[in-house]
Formats: C-alpha cells, structure tokens, sequence
C-alpha cells in the first residue's frame, strides 16, 4: 500500500511525511529499536513514535486498549525531545600513523 501510494501522492504529501533518517535519534535509536525516552507520557510517546514511522502524514493512527479503539491524527516526530546520546569522535594513539587502513 505504501509504496503504490507513493506513486499518486502529492509532492507536499511526500515531503511531510519524510523520515529524517539522519537524525541521531534515528539512526541510533530507531534503526536498533532502543527507544530512549522520558518518563512522562510513555505510552503515549510510543504510539507518536509507531505513528510517525507506520503512518502517511494525512492518515490516522489506530489506537486499541483492547476494549476500545480510538483513531487521531499521526503526530510530527519529536526527535529532538527523547534522549538521545550523540557520540563524538576522539583522534587515537597512532591514528595519525595510519596509512591506506594500517599502520605505517
């Protein structure tokens, strides 16, 4: 379904519902399914989080406690609000000896 969507959706379609798949919070997070997040609103951030990976961004989000079930609107990313650790590269010893991937 997605993909066939893909086909006839509008260029503002597409661009709202982009993945920014370069994001930390993305690609270290998501990619290894590890979701870092703060205490409040838990539940409610995973079914944003499933929302905005699963759904178009005109679409809505089911929702089943299993005893009901409820629909909203797909809710934007909020990657930058989770917690997130970001690495940051550190030269080694002999880094700078390194030639063509050995040391020289």
């Amino acid at each position: 379904k997605a993909y066939k969507r893909r086909l006839s959706a509008s260029k503002d379609l597409l661009r709202r519902s982009e993945i920014d798949t370069l994001h930390p919070a993305f690609t270290r997070d998501v990619a290894n399914n590890v979701w870092h997040m703060r205490n409040g609103r838990g539940l409610n951030h995973v079914i944003d989080r499933l929302g905005s990976l699963l759904a178009w961004s005109d679409e809505r989000i089911l929702i089943s406690d299993m005893t009901s079930i409820r629909a909203r609107s797909r809710k934007e990313p909020a990657y930058d609000e989770d917690l997130i650790g970001i690495p940051t590269k550190y030269p080694y010893e002999g880094a700078s000896n390194m030639t063509g991937g050995s040391l020289g």
